[in-house]
């Protein structure tokens, strides 16, 4: 950023990393690694945004205009994400990309195909990662996800409704019953006899 540059995106990809942008086009020649301080020294309102999420990014068009924030896995504005966010809900649930599952933190056995997660009905049972903003030591291990059975209520396209069929070991937040929104590509399990 050079000159009289301004902030007008500011991005917290999944991997944890932050981008700070003066918009949606620029040219990678243009893109350099910097301390946040130093940012943070040049546009301290960069500050309001500590809290943003991974998978999110907060932008506006010109420097007089309101922020909007955006969420990036499913290209939708804030007022239209209908799941559980972490930092205001205390947990979001993890998506998983077909092609990630094997790449995954711990083993995902029996990670059904992409027409299966699309496929599920009102009244099946599906397995999804509720990952917790504040996990919990047990055996010295820090644990700040898990996965759990949800039986689906509503099937609505690639989005569903379903009740919590059993109550989390790792936190308190909520119990068996929950009804939670959830995208085919959170399922990484579907029960089947």
């Amino acid at each position: 950023m050079k000159g009289n540059s301004v902030i007008n995106l500011v991005m917290h990809d999944n991997d944890g990393d932050w981008q700070f942008l003066p918009g949606t086009s620029v040219e990678t020649e243009e893109c350099a690694a910097v301390c946040a301080g130093c940012i943070y020294e040049k546009f301290p309102y960069i500050g309001d945004f500590s809290r943003l999420e991974p998978g999110w990014e907060i932008y506006r068009d010109t420097e007089d205009s309101e922020w909007i924030l955006f969420n990036t896995e499913f290209d939708l504005p804030e007022d239209e994400y209908p799941y559980p966010r972490i930092i205001i809900d205390g947990f979001k649930l993890e998506l998983i990309e077909q092609d990630e599952k094997d790449d995954y933190r711990f083993e995902l056995s029996d990670f059904p195909t992409e027409d299966e997660r699309f496929s599920v009905n009102k009244g099946d049972f599906v397995k999804i990662i509720f990952k917790y903003k504040d996990g919990v030591v047990k055996d010295d291990l820090h644990i700040s996800s898990e996965r759990m059975w949800v039986e689906v209520i509503e099937a609505n396209g690639p989005t569903f409704s379903g009740r919590l069929d059993n109550d989390p070991n790792y936190s308190s937040l909520f119990q068996s019953g929950l009804i939670v929104k959830f995208h085919a590509k959170h399922i990484v399990q579907i029960f089947s006899e």
